[in-house]
């Protein structure tokens, strides 16, 4: 403690000698700046800084700089911490320039100029400041020495950015309900892909804000849990804490799961932090258990990933006698269930920085992991390594969009290589870290493995097995898994290059007769995967039951699936050419002819017997390997087309299906013949010729275009001074209807969700109108259309809001209904596209498709029914100004979400409680629902709300048209010496009178000062925000008894302006809400 001040002293006389003048010029005192508050807020600002908590410090010397401008150590600071900040970086370079402009010789200051300007890509600018920084004496030698490899991450960067050979990488954010305003990372699937568990960090975290002794504080961090959602057709659910048992008041993270998704590993803050284990138990998780073995040291040992069979495990560690700081290491599950035979990766995967987040794929061949080394573009990187046979290969850089200039960590791979998962702090995303999908998550030839699952039965009842899988060729089990107690389902996946038996096997359950054993064997399965050359997917349920189940008899049910789906899985990758549909039993003769070659035909005979999806193939590839020009003459009169090369004719194999589901045509023409309807020897009286086009050509890998100087996520900016002047040209070709030749009437577009009618919408309304009439005997059909964010379902029916606003316009303009006829598409007819060619987001053509088309000719009439709506008329839609107040009255609204990036946002979960209102005030948009007169209402509605999962909605105030709230209205009404804890004086009179002595979990009464009544306003609006800039917590207590004591107390001991705040969980809340949300009795 006595050090930390020893460095603030310093640090201000520092700052009064080189701000001396300035603020003589300023006529401030230099004695003012230890007054009035300003030594604490430093105090906090150092130390907030020094601890590494960037947005917080940020806050606090952006007061000092904005209080005393002629500073350029507050700038030199406000720049520092903006570097660290992923959506603040790009104001990094300003900061820093200007306290430069000011003093050149100010320590480091070339550095950290080097440094704003690489982590915003200016990479030639940023190598020139780190070459002048290490030829100045001003550079600390800390600092010197990282100079040559930032100068290498600039250089990788530029290569990477300008290599186009790469497989194009598409990147999205998953989006709400998943990601939030707070820290959300580590992403974790099983090979289904059916739940994701992933870390998180922020309001909802176990304990609330603590300190670093785990004590409950306003000023604290939060600390980590773990979070589940499931996936219900398609869609990620709310999520959830795992459970009590592996969430505590401490740090718990989540690190691997195994691929069947029922064994977690999970980090705790034990020891420098330990790796512990937790498994699924029906429909909970057990007590987690720390690894037994020669994993966990007293050193650090953090994330992790176990291996498709569960015997290996790579993790990371900080141990002596690693390469670089935190190396990845390797251990194997040993005969006693511990692990041991601890290794380490070596100099190929670890490199002299940190490495960190291991993944290894269910594959067994692909190892990614995150570095700080290699050839790195700043930050940790992620990177791929592939297995050979000689060992792990240099790793490569996934490079740009997945990897920045900031950290990109922990990704992890669907088992089909489809799509990856990892986190990062970008800008366009929700707030902290977010979880992100790539696609492909593999840029490698994809995995070659069968996924197996499905549901264990016992007499159409789910039950739990146990399932052994045996390598028939080595007779070596290649793992056991066990299917879930509660549902009863499996997942096993099984690689290629080997035979398998799986042997079902019942957990110990007891029956009416007997207790059915682990080594009692209920069925056996034969699979062949020793020549799969594809990822399947196969799901199968098996009953159990010996009686009167025929299953039991056969052992090829999973093969008959998986020679269904490696055929799919072959005409998807274009290796096999379907021919014709066939039904059994039947007979048909097939004959192929080519230019060059000659004729060749096959009888085929499909009994009733016929497997479904049986291939048969012709021995064409004998018959054609000879070609032998044939003359003229003689040439055979068979129905032909293009020529094929002999290379492709050599490989021709003709695959018969029962069932088509694509054709993937070359140069090749098939006639199929029913030789039994009619048919005689030489003699076809039914052909069946299909016209095959040209065969395409080989897919071209799109190269990508000049990137962007940052690649992120770009996100809708909001609305110009004029919304309709919208540039840009529509992408797809789409013609739009069209009134007459003489009559165009143009789309009406909306704001980013709204259904409002802007002032240009209302020309173009007019002039309809005004056709309508002329044209009496018309009816008029009005299509609503949306942008491609948010749900299908909200999508559709904000849609139809949109076209119910057309309509009830020209309604209210005496147009009858009965000659409109409405409809609603919702996103699925766009015009343009939504997102840009690199897989950025395209506010233009999104823009485009948030529209209102009209048509007099029944372009529409054709819809589905589902897209005809009925008519809804909505009241005052010409007259939008008049939602707004100018008589001085005061109406209340309920606010859900504020979002810097509004359309991440997703209220389709209170979409009928009312119209949602937005507000966009100092860079945030705020989202409200209700507008009443009379608080009460506003808190009926705010009850349901909070009842639907929104626990931090609050009412606001709405006077005049300025957004206010409560407490806004109470500090204005009252002298702030009148100002008790939080504004309402009869409110805390009931808590004092009822509850005086009482306290509720989550519950602190913060005293606080501040430096002026314009602080205390500022203060309590802030707040609500999540920012506190200039308050300072003296004093907390569990009871308002004991703070109003300590307030009086502190006040009559000279202590400028005391208040009190209520805070739950770490959030601010009002007195009113302690009484009417029962918090003494939660």
């Amino acid at each position: 403690m006595n050090m930390r001040l020893g460095c603030i002293l310093i640090l201000l006389l520092c700052l009064m000698m080189s701000n001396s003048f300035s603020q003589t010029e300023e006529g401030l005192q230099t004695d003012y700046i230890m007054g009035g508050g300003e030594a604490l807020l430093l105090d906090d600002a150092t130390w907030h800084f020094d601890l590494g908590n960037y947005m917080r410090a940020l806050y606090l010397f952006e007061s000092l700089d904005k209080k005393y401008p002629g500073s350029n150590s507050y700038k030199y600071y406000r720049g520092r911490c903006c570097i660290e900040i992923p959506n603040e970086q790009k104001k990094a370079i300003e900061f820093l320039e200007a306290a430069f402009s000011n003093d050149p010789n100010l320590d480091d200051i070339l550095f950290y100029l080097g440094k704003a300007y690489k982590v915003t890509y200016f990479f030639n600018e940023a190598i020139g400041y780190f070459k002048l920084a290490n030829e100045k004496k001003l550079t600390s030698e800390d600092n010197r020495n990282l100079i040559p490899n930032l100068i290498a991450q600039c250089n990788h960067a530029k290569e990477l950015i300008a290599d186009t050979s790469k497989i194009k990488l598409m990147l999205k954010n998953i989006g709400a309900p998943i990601n939030t305003e707070e820290d959300e990372y580590v992403p974790l699937v099983p090979s289904d892909e059916s739940m994701l568990i992933y870390t998180y960090k922020g309001k909802k975290s176990t304990g609330g804000l603590q300190n670093i002794y785990g004590e409950p504080d306003p000023d604290g961090a939060y600390y980590e849990d773990i979070y589940i959602s499931s996936k219900n057709e398609g869609d990620w659910q709310k999520p959830t804490d795992l459970s009590t048992k592996t969430n505590s008041k401490y740090h718990d993270a989540a690190i691997t799961i195994s691929p069947s998704g029922r064994t977690l590993f999970m980090y705790k803050d034990t020891r420098g932090g330990d790796i512990y284990v937790t498994k699924k138990t029906k429909n909970t998780w057990s007590k987690p258990k720390a690894l037994q073995g020669d994993v966990n040291t007293k050193h650090f040992e953090g994330h992790a990933s176990i291996s498709l069979d569960g015997k290996s495990l790579y993790f990371i560690s900080n141990r002596p006698g690693g390469i670089g700081g935190t190396d990845i290491y390797k251990a194997i599950l040993q005969g006693n269930g511990t692990w041991g035979e601890v290794v380490n990766l070596g100099p190929t995967i670890n490199s002299v920085y940190d490495e960190d987040a291991p993944f290894i794929h269910v594959s067994n061949r692909l190892l990614y992991f995150s570095s700080k080394g290699h050839k790195n573009m700043g930050g940790y990187d992620i990177f791929y390594s592939t297995l050979e046979q000689d060992g792990w290969k240099a790793p490569v850089n996934l490079g740009p969009p997945v990897n920045t200039t900031n950290d990109d960590n922990f990704y992890v791979v669907s088992a089909n290589g489809e799509r990856a998962y990892f986190s990062s702090i970008r800008e366009g995303g929700f707030g902290g870290q977010d979880i992100y999908i790539v696609e492909p998550g593999i840029i490698e030839e994809k995995p070659k493995l069968a996924l197996l699952k499905g549901t264990t039965m016992k007499n159409g009842k789910p039950v739990e097995a146990q399932i052994n899988v045996i390598n028939i060729i080595t007779n070596e089990l290649f793992g056991s898994f066990q299917s879930d107690p509660e549902s009863g389902k499996y997942i096993i996946s099984v690689p290629s290059g080997a035979n398998y038996k799986l042997d079902f096997k019942y957990a110990n359950i007891k029956t009416r007769d007997t207790t059915l054993y682990m080594e009692d064997i209920a069925h056996s399965e034969i699979i062949d995967l020793e020549d799969l050359k594809y990822f399947v997917e196969v799901e199968q349920d098996f009953e159990l039951s010996d009686k009167n189940n025929q299953d039991l008899d056969s052992i090829n049910t999973l093969q008959k699936q998986i020679n269904q789906k490696e055929v799919e899985a072959a005409v998807e990758a274009k290796d096999i050419i379907f021919l014709k549909s066939l039904t059994a039993p039947r007979e048909y003769g097939v004959s192929i002819t080519e230019d060059g070659y000659y004729f060749h035909s096959e009888k085929i005979d499909l009994p009733e017997s016929f497997a479904y999806y049986d291939s048969i193939e012709f021995a064409v590839a004998e018959t054609l390997t000879e070609p032998e020009i044939i003359p003229e003459a003689d040439t055979i009169s068979e129905p032909m087309m293009d020529t094929i090369s002999e290379a492709e004719a050599d490989t021709i194999t003709a695959i018969v299906m029962d069932t088509i589901s694509e054709v993937v045509p070359d140069t090749i023409t098939e006639i199929v013949m029913d030789t039994i309807s009619e048919a005689v020897p030489d003699t076809i009286t039914e052909t069946v010729i299909e016209t095959i086009s040209e065969a395409e050509p080989d897919p071209v890998i799109e190269k990508e275009s000049e990137p962007e100087p940052v690649p992120v996520v770009e996100t809708e900016p909001e609305p110009s001074q004029n919304p309709d002047n919208i540039e840009g040209e529509i992408s797809l070709d789409n013609t739009k209807p069209k009134l007459d030749s003489g009559n165009k009437f143009e789309d009406i577009l909306f704001d980013f969700d709204k259904h409002n009618l802007r002032t240009k919408s209302r020309q173009e309304l007019e002039k309809l109108h005004d056709f309508m009439q002329d044209n009496s005997n018309i009816k008029l059909e009005i299509a609503g259309h949306t942008d491609a964010i948010g749900t299908k379902k909200y999508n559709q029916k904000l849609s139809e809001r949109r076209a119910n606003a057309a309509a009830s316009y020209l309604v209210e303009k005496g147009l009858p209904k009965n000659r409109l006829q409405l409809y609603a598409f919702g996103k699925e007819k766009p015009i343009a596209q939504n997102t840009n060619s690199d897989g950025s987001d395209n506010p233009t053509g999104r823009q485009k498709n948030r529209r209102v088309e009209f048509s007099t000719k029944g372009d529409f009439s054709s819809a589905n029914p589902e897209n005809l709506v009925s008519f809804s008329r909505i009241l005052s839609s010409n007259k939008d100004e008049s939602r707004y107040s100018s008589d001085g009255k005061t109406f209340y609204k309920v606010q859900i979400a504020a979002y810097k990036y509004p359309e991440n946002y997703n209220g389709a979960k209170l979409e009928d409680l009312g119209e949602l209102d937005n507000l966009f005030v100092d860079g945030i948009t705020r989202f409200t629902i209700g507008r009443f007169s009379d608080i009460k209402e506003a808190r009926k509605l705010k009850r349901i709300i909070v009842k639907r999962g929104v626990a931090d909605a609050f009412i606001t105030a709405e006077v005049d048209g300025d957004r206010k709230y409560l407490n806004e209205l109470n500090v204005q009404q009252m002298e702030l010496s009148q100002v008790l804890p939080f504004g309402n004086i009869d409110a805390n009179k009931k808590i004092l009178k009822k509850y005086r002595n009482e306290s509720a979990r989550g519950l602190k009464f913060n005293v606080k000062i501040a430096t002026n009544s314009n602080d205390i306003k500022e203060a309590n609006i802030s707040s609500n925000l999540g920012h506190k800039p200039i308050c300072f917590t003296i004093a907390s207590f569990n009871t308002l008894r004991e703070a109003e004591e300590f307030r009086i107390k502190a006040r009559e001991t000279g202590a400028r302006n005391p208040f009190v705040i209520a805070t739950h969980n770490g959030q601010q809340v009002m007195q009113e809400d302690l009484i009417n949300n029962n918090f003494y009795t939660l």
